[in-house]
This record gives structure tokens, C-alpha cells and sequence, in this order.
């Protein structure tokens, strides 16, 4: 029997994100012993495997708890407890159980936040797990060792494109999308109405989780050519970062952002676009389902994120994946192993990444989500057209990273330096953080 933990409502995920992080983290430090109180309640000879991640809130509807019914039917005396969390939310629970040592036997894991956690003990090696279930590696998409051996396994991958609402395009004389940032700034700037509280874009820059950086400002790097590391090395004081901060300080400056960028985190730009708040929005393509589920009537599509005026290069765009893996105080590890195996397996991994619209983890899973929907459609040309861009994966504390770069942000978008001044000290605070590991 699956045990799914799953919050109330979408709207209410995003009024949690509001509470502050202190506040926020004693919560989940009082309700962290929770989790393994379903072991208690499971009958004799009955293994529960617990299961945090933010997946089952952007697949379709029921689709992840057939998946866990599946595993459970193969694996007769295992229940899966499935703790169904924001991704934020994933992310501060992991924070606190990993302190606490309560943290469930399987996680969902942000590839980029993977060497984190290996320095801080959060993750178990899957060399024996992999060698036991039989899993072939060779048919694992872009996994690799980190330190001498495999720690996570991807499950999907997703596209960062730029979403527009074609509604509100339209009503102001924009038959397309726009086809670079000149043009990007332009369709902001007529979109932008705060009397009706309406604006052209929405970056979510918040200190908390700033994971802002790398989904909604560096993109804006990336449709350049450039990159963000560089021979082993931060590339952040380049001319081509300047530039893409420039860019991003001017729409911030003339008010083409929504309200709130400091402190907004992702979901709340999510929601800010199903409500017609914001027109445009760089969010992966694991939020088609979710915005189709918030607003039914919402006419929206995708396109690549703009690049440069004058770029005649391929287009880039941000790929980020699902992963999975084992905690390292799991007292559960086989059980946790077979799940890790059911999720890779090329039949299940098939069926998550249709329900996901999502592109598989297992090299041979067909997903089926590609054919008859043309935002699907455009997507997959999107992924095999465009330079993806994963920079951030096995760098020490990426969040430390994100966070220097959002803080040097923060004080640019206070008219406290400029943005060469800014990708300058991002720079410095970048080489000490990676110097430091």
C-alpha cells in the first residue's frame, strides 16, 4: 500500500515559500522524526521504503502512484512512503534530515547539488547497488563517477525553454516570439502594465534557494555561445557575462520584472505566469503539465530563451535532470536499491518520462509523450537543436555558488555596482568557493 504525503494545494506550496528560512527550517526539523514513523506502522515482515521528491507534483495526474503500485507488486513484503514536496521544500527537508540523520532511504536529487552532498554524507555509493540489480550503466544517460564512483542515476532529463503567453502576445501586435534579446526587451516592455499588475517577465532571485541563477539569469549567457566555467575554471568575468548582466539589470531597472524578485522563488514565477501575471517565463518543460493543471485556459507555448542581437549561432538551453538516489543512513538499502532499479528500468523509466513529458534516463525507454502535442513537439526539436548546458553538475556547494552570484546580483539591482563590477566579485567569490571545496 502506498503512503503518499502530498501538500494540499498548489497555491498553498507557494504561500509556504513566503515563510522565512529560519522559521521554515525549525518546522521541518520538529516534523523530520515523522519520517520513519511509517515503518512502525507497517505489518510484520513488511519493509516500507521511504521516498522524498518534488517528481509526483509535476507528473500527470496519478501516474507517479501507479509507478510506486507497480514496484510493490513486483516486490511482494515493500510499501513505498512517498513524501511528495515543492522542490524547494525537497531541498530544505533534505537540509535538515541530512543534519539530523532522519533522512528517507531514497531521494530525488538536483544532479548539480550531487557533490554536496557527498561531502556531506547525504548519499550512498551505487556501485553495489548497480552491480547487484544488474543495471547496465552504458544505457544510463550522461551518468559518471564522481570520486572513484556512481552516486546518483538520472531518471529524466528536462529543456529550460522560454515560455509566452500567446493571448497577451497577440493583444499587444506580437504575432511570434521574440527572436533575440533587443527584441525580448521590446515585447517586455509592451506587455508591461502594473496598473493591471502585468509584466513581461518574472526572475526569481531569492537567497533561500537561489537557484534563480542558474534557470533564469545564466540562460541568458548561455544563448551567446559563452559558458560559465572555463577549463576547470569560473568564466565570469567575461565580456559575454557583462553583457547578459547588463541586459538583465536594464529590465530589472525599468520595471519589466515582476514584483519581488529578491526574496521569489520558482514556484512562485510559475504560478505568477498561470495567472497571466507574467507573460513570459524561463521554467523547465517538467511545468507543461503543471500549468495546464493550475490554468486549463491558459494559451501558452514555447521557444528557445533568445539570444544576443546579431547571434547567428545554435541556440542554448539549460538541461537539468530528476535523479536518484540512496542516503547514506538509509536503514533500508536493499529495498532502497530495488526501487532506485525500478525507477532506471527501461519499461518504468519509459512510463515516468511520458508521464513527466520529460526526455529518459535509460537510453532505451521510449517515451510516448512526443507525438500529437506540438508543445511536446517543439520541445524535442528544441533538445536536439540547442547546446545544453549542465555546467554546474559535480562543482562543490552549488547553492554556496548560486548564492554568491544572487548576492553580487541583489547589490547590482540596488545601484551599488555596476555589471562588470558585479561579474568581477562573482568571479572572486567563485574562486574561493571552489578553492575551498
Amino acid at each position: 500500500m502506498i503512503r503518499s504525503h502530498t501538500p494540499p494545494s498548489f497555491k498553498e506550496n507557494i504561500m509556504k515559500h513566503r515563510i522565512v528560512a529560519g522559521a521554515c527550517l525549525l518546522f521541518l526539523a520538529l516534523a523530520a522524526p515523522a519520517w520513519g514513523a511509517g515503518q512502525e506502522e507497517a505489518g510484520a515482515g513488511t519493509t516500507t521504503v521511504e521516498f522524498i521528491q518534488w517528481w509526483q507534483l509535476e507528473m500527470a495526474e496519478g501516474s507517479f502512484d501507479g509507478i510506486m503500485a507497480d514496484f510493490e507488486a513486483a516486490n511482494p513484503g515493500m510499501e513505498v512512503s512517498a513524501i511528495n514536496l515543492p522542490y524547494p521544500q525537497v531541498q530544505d527537508q533534505i537540509n535538515v534530515g541530512a543534519a539530523g540523520g532522519t533522512l528517507p532511504d531514497v531521494i530525488g536529487i538536483d544532479p548539480p547539488r550531487i557533490k554536496t552532498f557527498i561531502d556531506r554524507n547525504v548519499v550512498e555509493p551505487l556501485d553495489e547497488c548497480i552491480a547487484r540489480e544488474g543495471i547496465d550503466i552504458d544505457d544510463m544517460a550522461g551518468a559518471k563517477r564522481i570520486d572513484g564512483s556512481y552516486w546518483m542515476l538520472p531518471v529524466v532529463s528536462f529543456i529550460y525553454p522560454l515560455y509566452y503567453n500567446v493571448d497577451l502576445l497577440e493583444a499587444a501586435g506580437f504575432s511570434e516570439p521574440p527572436r533575440d534579446q533587443d527584441e525580448f526587451m521590446a515585447y517586455a516592455r509592451a506587455l508591461t502594465d502594473p496598473d493591471k499588475n502585468r509584466y513581461g517577465w518574472a526572475l526569481p532571485l531569492s537567497l533561500q534557494l537561489p537557484n534563480g541563477v542558474s534557470n533564469d539569469t545564466f540562460p541568458w549567457l548561455w544563448t551567446g555561445g559563452d559558458t560559465v566555467m572555463m577549463d576547470g575554471r569560473p568564466n565570469l568575468d567575461s565580456p559575454e557575462m557583462v553583457a547578459a548582466l547588463t541586459f538583465v539589470n536594464e529590465m530589472y531597472q525599468q520595471g519589466l520584472v515582476t514584483p519581488g524578485t529578491l526574496t521569489k522563488m520558482e514556484t512562485e514565477k510559475v504560478e505568477e505566469f498561470a495567472t497571466g501575471r507574467a507573460a513570459m517565463v524561463i521554467t523547465p518543460t517538467a511545468h507543461i503539465n503543471l500549468l495546464r493543471q493550475r490554468n486549463p485556459d491558459l494559451n501558452f507555448d514555447i521557444t528557445p530563451v533568445p539570444g544576443p542581437a546579431g547571434y547567428d549561432g545554435p541556440p542554448a538551453s539549460r538541461v537539468v535532470g530528476w535523479a536518484i538516489g540512496i542516503s547514506k543512513n538509509s536503514q533500508n538499502k536493499e529495498a532502497a536499491c530495488k526501487l532506485v532499479a525500478h525507477m532506471v528500468d527501461q519499461q518504468t523509466n519509459g512510463e515516468v518520462s511520458s508521464a513527466a513529458n520529460a526526455f529518459p534516463g535509460n537510453l532505451k525507454a521510449e517515451p510516448d509523450f512526443i507525438k500529437g502535442d506540438p508543445i511536446y513537439t517543439k520541445a524535442f526539436e528544441i533538445f536536439t537543436q540547442a547546446q545544453l548546458r549542465s555546467e554546474l553538475v559535480g562543482l562543490p556547494n552549488t547553492t554556496e555558488l548560486e548564492r554568491a552570484f544572487a548576492e553580487q546580483m541583489h547589490s547590482m539591482f540596488a545601484g551599488k555596482q555596476s555589471p562588470a563590477d558585479t561579474a568581477a566579485a562573482a568571479q572572486s567569490a567563485w574562486e574561493e568557493i571552489i578553492a575551498e571545496g
